[in-house]
């Protein structure tokens, strides 16, 4: 073939490649246009409520500040400023979001924005890019069939950090910028688009690594943790779901059970209704192969067993031994949402020069923890120049949070004055420069884990024992849970040797 022949054909092909781009922008371009002239979609106020409780109990104050937000979009015809949801995995962000886009009737798109990276994902590439297309903003719209719909925007804070063909982030300020999003233009098109009549609902796990300029667009909502009670009637509900569509048999859980089955878990909503799935999957395995006892609306208590038993025990298990300079934290692994027991291994050298050695694959907030309980140490317990400090947290994993802050003191002390620490205690607290005691997150789970591994006392913060006391006592059989508000307290508790030895001298003078 001549090098004219090969000439040519490239340019029918480059020819051919434009023209199919130029129809597919005008059927496009045909869509949007079409949106824009359709009426607005009402919003069904009287639907929302009831949507809204039967996917979620509770969360009163969140419902009623959205049902506040739809009835200021009806009200003044214009949409609110986009929300961001904030709140731990599994608490059921998503889900409360889409119920709210579903019972609005307006038209819904979901896009996940975890991993994306690139601006071109959102607001398209232009056509000299292989594979050129249109954005996902404007595909929702698209999609929804609507020129207002409700956009989900997932996981914001897992946004890739690429600066590839520009950021996500700088994209999305294009659509939750109402002033931008008016002359929206998708690269693709190269046309200008309102996208300002939509409304954005954002979700994400923490405000970590959220631009300012994203969360000062955003109307800032936080997730609340469920109440004992308010998981029982999500489990008792999920129970019942099941039930009512089993074809064979009902399930019955005692009141026992089901305060077991939050208790263990609870740490998420989607891990309990996972849990109960779990249960009536192995109930029907049971009844397919013959195995299944009992007649209608009985359940075997082993099989709950087979449910409720204990997990395999951590990757990251560890003997701590009771000996000086050793304080077994409290912590939460959030890779695999459970609560493990961190050893703090202090040594200090008094005669050496004055030093702090740390090791462990620490996060930033751990090191500030360190740096905070030397400092009591040193300003609010006026102990004397400690010398050599050596702190290693074993596990290779990352290590972060500020829970162990009164763990590191603690340790330091037991290493300083050469006592162990009160055996089978378990610590778990935060601390500040003046001494204080901070509440800390998730201590039901971190309580649940210190009864996992033998602890029988565990130490938190005064300002956590509300929550405690939302569950039912029975339920801590076996470990005594201590709530402290101040440094002497927890000495007190768990170096009695050290207080005995601190009021004997007091006594003398």
């Amino acid at each position: 073939m001549s090098d004219y022949t090969t000439a040519y054909q490239s340019e029918n092909n480059a020819e051919d490649m434009s023209t199919a781009f130029d129809d597919e922008k005008v059927a496009i371009r045909n869509q949007l246009t079409r949106l824009k002239t359709i009426p607005f979609t009402r919003e069904d106020y009287i639907r929302v409520k009831p949507a809204l409780d039967h996917s979620h109990d509770g969360l009163e104050e969140i419902k009623k500040h959205i049902l506040s937000q739809i009835a200021l979009i009806i009200v003044n015809k214009q949409m609110p400023k986009p929300l961001l949801l904030v709140g731990k995995p599994g608490t059921g962000k998503t889900i409360l979001l889409e119920s709210l886009a579903d019972s609005l009737g307006k038209g819904k798109a979901i896009i996940q924005l975890a991993g994306m990276t690139g601006s071109f994902i959102l607001n398209g590439n232009d056509e000299g890019y292989k594979n050129a297309t249109i954005g996902k903003i404007l595909k929702a719209f698209l999609t929804s069939e609507s020129k207002n719909p409700v956009i989900i925007l997932d996981e914001l804070d897992k946004v890739g950090s690429s600066n590839y063909n520009g950021k996500t982030t700088d994209a999305l300020l294009d659509i939750l910028d109402k002033q931008r999003a008016v002359h929206f233009v998708d690269n693709y098109l190269e046309t200008s688009f309102d996208a300002s009549k939509a409304w954005y609902l954002l979700t994400a796990n923490s405000l970590e690594g959220i631009p300012e300029t994203i969360i000062d667009r955003c109307d800032l909502m936080f997730m609340p943790e469920y109440s004992f009670m308010e998981k029982r009637m999500i489990c008792e509900k999920t129970i019942k779901n099941h039930n009512d569509s089993s074809l064979f048999y009902t399930i019955r859980f005692t009141e026992k059970q089901i305060n077991t089955l939050v208790f263990k878990y609870g740490t998420s909503i989607r891990n309990l209704k996972r849990t109960v799935e779990s249960a009536f999957s192995l109930y029907a395995m049971n009844i397919l192969e013959g195995t299944e006892t009992g007649g209608n609306k009985f359940y075997p208590y082993d099989l709950f067993k087979q449910i409720t038993e204990e997990k395999q025990p951590s990757p990251f298990t560890y003997k701590i031994r009771n000996e000086p300079g050793i304080a077994p934290a409290l912590a939460v692994n959030e890779s695999i949402n459970s609560g493990l027991v961190l050893p703090i291994e202090t040594k200090i050298r008094k005669k050496s020069t004055c030093s702090v050695s740390i090791t462990g694959r620490i996060g930033v907030t751990m090191m500030e923890s360190v740096e905070v309980a030397i400092n009591v140490l040193t300003n609010i317990l006026n102990l004397p120049q400690l010398g050599q400090v050596m702190i290693n947290i074993p596990y290779p994993i990352p290590k972060e949070g500020e829970s162990a802050g009164l763990a590191i003191l603690l340790a330091l002390l037991s290493s300083y004055f050469q006592i162990p620490l009160h055996k089978h205690t378990a610590i778990t607290r935060a601390l500040t420069l003046n001494g204080e005691i901070l509440p800390i997150g998730g201590v039901i789970l971190k309580i649940r884990t210190a009864m996992e591994n033998g602890y029988n006392k565990v130490l938190i913060p005064a300002h956590n024992y509300n929550e405690v006391k939302q569950y039912p006592q029975s339920l801590f059989r076996g470990i005594e849970i201590i709530a402290v508000e101040s440094i002497d307290q927890a000495i007190a508790h768990a170096l009695p040797k050290l207080m005995k030895k601190k009021t004997e001298k007091e006594n003398m003078i």
